[in-house]
Formats: C-alpha cells, sequence, structure tokens
C-alpha cells in the first residue's frame, strides 16, 4: 500500500507536465528577424499578427535592402506541435518555388528554423537559423531609416579599394548579424554592427585615413573605441568583396573577436 500510495503520488506530481506538453504550441504576434548560419546574405524576418494575416520576408543584405521578397500567408498555412510549429508557404510570384519553415522554441523569445526551400517539389536549399523578437522597427527598417540617403546618394561616393559602402555579415560565435562598413576619404569613416532583436541597438566604432595602413592585400585599421573592434583587420578579395577580423582590446587584454564578410553595395 506505501508503495502504491508513492507511486500515485509520482503521477499526480509528473502528470501536469506530461499533458502540458501534449499540448501544441502557438505562434504569438510578433516580428521575429535573423540571418542565416550557412553562407548567405538575406536577413530573414517573420511577422505574425493577432487577425492571422502574417508575412515572411527576405531582404538582400547585399543589395543595402533594395531587394525585398515578402511571402504573405494565413493561419491556413501553419501547423503546430508540442514542440514545434511548421510553416509551408509558397512565393506568389513563383509558383514552383515553396518553403517549408520549422520553428522550434529556443530560450526567451527566440526560435531556431530550419527552412528548406524547395523547386518543382524537389529541396534545393536548406538553412538553419535564429530568430529573435524585436520590439519595435525590424532591424531592416532601422538600416533604412540610417542608410536610406547614403544610398541614394551612392553614386556620388569614391568606390576605390576600401573605400565604399559596404555590408555584409558578421560573426562573434553566438550568432550572425549585420555588419556596415561606411568608409570615405577625409571624412569620419564607421564600422557599424546592428544587433538581432534590439531596435536602433549598434556596437559602432569610428577612424579616419590616419588610421588604415595597407601592406599588399591586407589593410590594418585603429578605431576610437576603448573597447569595441579597436583593430581590425581585413583582407580584400576583389574590387566588391572583403573578409576580415576584428578585434577587441582593453589592457592589452582581447575581450572579443569576430570575423566578418563585407559586399560593396553600388547604385
Amino acid at each position: 500500500m506505501k508503495y502504491l500510495f508513492v507511486s500515485l503520488m509520482c503521477f499526480a506530481l509528473i502528470s501536469p507536465v506530461t499533458f502540458a506538453t501534449t499540448k501544441p504550441i502557438k505562434l504569438e504576434a510578433g516580428i521575429w528577424e535573423g540571418i542565416s548560419d550557412q553562407v548567405g546574405m538575406n536577413y530573414n524576418i517573420l511577422d505574425v499578427n493577432e487577425d492571422g494575416q502574417h508575412a515572411f520576408y527576405i531582404a538582400n543584405m547585399a543589395s543595402a535592402m533594395r531587394y525585398i521578397k515578402r511571402i504573405p500567408f494565413t493561419d491556413n498555412n501553419i501547423t503546430c506541435t508540442s514542440a514545434e510549429c511548421t510553416l509551408s508557404l509558397n512565393d506568389p510570384r513563383v509558383t514552383n518555388e515553396k518553403y517549408k519553415i520549422i520553428i522550434s522554441p529556443h530560450i526567451t523569445s527566440s526560435f531556431k528554423v530550419l527552412s528548406i526551400i524547395s523547386v518543382d517539389e524537389k529541396p534545393t536549399l536548406t538553412q538553419t537559423y535564429q530568430l529573435d523578437k524585436i520590439e519595435g522597427n525590424s532591424t531592416t527598417r532601422e538600416f533604412m531609416k540610417r542608410y536610406g540617403a547614403t544610398i541614394q546618394a551612392l553614386d556620388k561616393y569614391t568606390q576605390k579599394s576600401l573605400y565604399g559602402f559596404w555590408v555584409g555579415t558578421y560573426n562573434d560565435g553566438t550568432q550572425k548579424k549585420m555588419v556596415v562598413l561606411n568608409a570615405q576619404p577625409g571624412q569620419r569613416s564607421e564600422f557599424v554592427v546592428m544587433l538581432n532583436g534590439y531596435s536602433g541597438a549598434t556596437n559602432e566604432t569610428y577612424f579616419k585615413d590616419s588610421d588604415i595602413t595597407t601592406s599588399d592585400t591586407i589593410t590594418r585599421i585603429s578605431t576610437s573605441h576603448k573597447t569595441f573592434a579597436n583593430q581590425i583587420i581585413m583582407h580584400q578579395q576583389n574590387n566588391n568583396m572583403i573578409t576580415g577580423h576584428m578585434y577587441s582590446y582593453y589592457k592589452g587584454q582581447v575581450l572579443q573577436t569576430a570575423s566578418f564578410q563585407l559586399y560593396r553595395v553600388k547604385r
């Protein structure tokens, strides 16, 4: 009898959790954003609304967000289990292209995503990434607010060697973020990392012409920030692509390192 009582008590304690986990999860209204973990230059945005009219956006960073694909969908395109939700999407402009986006909750206000793109029913691209919930404007909107005028005036920019307007991905070992290099001769230049999930939040530092040294294809920059990216090393792969690393030093100690890849933005 004693063992039966203990067994019943254990069942009573465990069963609410067990039953709770069988309930399908639900996508809450909000905006989530993130960048693919694989090679790529797309910023992904999931916009879920209370009225059941939703959208998935794919913004091309190499074009400075001038090319954005919008895929509308409704609650009918969403199926959820207790562990994940699957979005089955069709691009209305490319009828043979389908998206299967599998979303699993990850820490507070984030999702882990597996995205499968199929053409003519054959998988052509699989990606993984993290989507972070954002309050306020998406990072792409904040980017256009900050750099819209710059993009419109690109034909007046010096587009030679390091100088120009560059956009790309920044990887500090946690997740990819968008990075901007805006460099012009005789002006204050900037290296800006735009943080996922934080509307308008950035890590940024500045430099001038005298802070730049170049040897062969390697460029070294000493920037003004005391603790963020105060040393940057770049390798110009060609006229339109840069790869590099940044180092954050403080009192001789390395606080952080990250790699990045940049593409020149043209009119």
